[in-house]
């Protein structure tokens, strides 16, 4: 379960990062294209 919770949070991490390092015109594009 330890694991499971670890390799959770890794994911969690990254995406977190990913997200972080997307700049703002990238954002707006997608934003456009979701709505």
């Amino acid at each position: 379960m330890k694991l499971l919770n670890n390799r959770l949070i890794d994911e969690m991490m990254s995406i977190k990062n990913y997200v972080n390092n997307l700049s703002d015109e990238d954002l707006k594009r997608i934003y456009k294209k979701s709505s």
